[in-house]
């Protein structure tokens, strides 16, 4: 069994492209030394492996060119097939798409993370990191755009006034905007210390990781705005 260095982890990366997969291992590789990359061209050939690592993550490769709802159907199968003989994995995304209403879809189907092929290599190590830690990662662009247009609503949830007080939702308003700390307590007349305890409040609620966390997990809050 392959095995992550000491307090990092392991992370497979699922893509039938040899060329392009090995270029991404090595990149990442060479980027990220905390972390083990094991690169498979199949869920089955990674389970098939005598010596297959015990993934703390596993990112799949779509290959682009396809059309959304195939790259649904694509994800759908591969997350059943994992689920069915590993379900404690976290699992990311990384495809063409930059569609917030697709992304938004992709998040549906129960995967952790979505990063799209313009994004940096720092970026995508970064997004690992993150969810590998227990959080969820959405590129910043595309995120506030599925905020824009409403394309995420989560039926049922509760009223903000159930949940937060009326300061933290001025508070969580400002974060999901990327204001700092230092222009909400001016916009909302208030001390940047205040601001930072509303904010560490509102991430406890959340259970939130960090603000970007906050700025996606709040949509379901603002769904009406």
């Amino acid at each position: 069994m392959v095995r992550a260095e000491a307090g990092g982890h392991t992370i497979v990366l699922i893509d039938h492209r040899p060329l392009v997969g090995q270029c991404l291992l090595t990149s990442l590789k060479g980027t990220d030394k905390t972390a083990t990359f094991a690169l498979y061209p199949s869920l089955q050939r990674w389970r098939e492996d005598g010596l297959h690592p015990a993934a703390s993550l596993v990112v799949l490769c779509l290959p682009g060119g396809q059309t959304a709802d195939a790259e649904l159907a694509f994800i759908t199968r591969d997350l059943e097939e994992l689920r069915g003989w590993n379900d404690t994995a976290s699992v990311m995304v990384m495809s063409d798409t930059e569609s917030a209403e697709v992304i938004v879809r992709i998040f549906q189907l129960g995967v952790q993370g979505y990063i799209p092929t313009t994004s940096s290599l720092d970026v995508a190590v970064q997004a690992f990191r993150l969810v590998c830690a227990g959080g969820v990662y959405m590129p910043a662009a595309c995120m506030l755009t599925a905020l824009a247009n409403g394309s995420a609503k989560p039926q049922g949830t509760k009223k903000d006034d159930e949940v937060f007080s009326p300061r933290q939702i001025s508070v969580a308003r400002a974060l999901r905007k990327g204001t700092p700390n230092k222009i909400i307590a001016y916009e909302l007349n208030m001390c940047e210390s205040t601001v930072k305890v509303h904010v560490r409040n509102i991430m406890k609620k959340l259970k939130a990781k960090n603000r970007t966390e906050v700025a996606y997990l709040t949509n379901k809050y603002f769904q009406d705005e």
